[in-house]
């Protein structure tokens, strides 16, 4: 009498074993080797010496500053900027695109319930109920679920460096323009301060010009000097403006 290899259970076992040691589908994630700098900054000088920077100061490094209105600022732009909000739900996708594809891998349930209610000739009734729970579980023979894990994972933690990334030059911006607005209230007002001593200087060099003290030379460069001042202002209240709308 034959024996009936195929339709043993070791057999079955072993073609599982054959199959799950098959390659998996797709090459493994090899990281590209970067050549990199041993030191991105230049030597510090003088004696000074470079410190362990802290994670959480570097996070909020503008609170150093101690410039509530600059704080203000960065708060509201984090607040309500578009792009920072849209990068945000982009990880919040990837995230739950990275659970549903780990979840494939898991065993399912499926729990059903029923409920009946029936009389009979002798005038009596009764009710009858029933619950059931199917369990079924696919094997990821090739690999294929693994590797849609792993782009759920490495998609997720790209949405997360984007979100870094938007941050990261939504500050920065915000922080530019808010030492442009401070440097140019700082040029203007020096500027008028410089118009104020000029004028003061013009009327000076006249009144010794008319007393015959000076020459027309030291006249004319008094009055270029403050017609120059006098023509950077408007430069400087458009350049103010514009940072203040910005």
């Amino acid at each position: 009498m034959k024996k009936r290899i195929f339709g043993s259970a070791p057999f079955y076992c072993l073609l599982l074993q054959l199959l799950t040691a098959c390659a998996v589908v797709g090459p493994n994630y090899q990281k590209p080797a970067l050549r990199l700098n041993e030191q991105w900054n230049s030597p510090l000088l003088k004696g000074l010496q470079a410190e362990q920077a802290d994670s959480r100061q570097l996070a909020t490094w503008w609170e150093v500053l101690e410039d509530e209105q600059l704080s203000s600022l960065i708060e509201r732009a984090v607040a309500d900027n578009l792009d920072l909000q849209t990068a945000t739900e982009r990880v919040e996708q990837a995230r739950l695109q990275r659970e549903i594809q780990t979840t494939a891998e898991l065993p399912s349930l499926d729990a059903t319930g029923s409920a009946s209610w029936k009389r009979d000739g002798n005038d009596s009734s009764g009710e009858s109920y029933g619950t059931g729970l199917d369990a079924s579980w696919e094997a990821d023979l090739f690999g294929s679920v693994r590797r849609f894990i792993e782009a759920a994972e490495a998609d997720f933690q790209a949405s997360q460096e984007e979100l870094r990334d938007v941050l990261v030059s939504l500050v920065a911006e915000v922080a530019l323009n808010y030492v442009e607005l401070r440097s140019s209230q700082v040029q203007l007002a020096n500027m008028r301060k410089s118009l104020v001593m000029q004028r003061e200087t013009l009327q000076l060099v006249q009144w010794q010009h008319e007393a015959g003290l000076d020459d027309e030379l030291a006249l004319h460069q008094a009055q270029y000097n403050l017609e120059s001042s006098e023509a950077q202002i408007p430069t400087l209240e458009t350049s103010l403006a514009s940072s203040m709308n910005r």
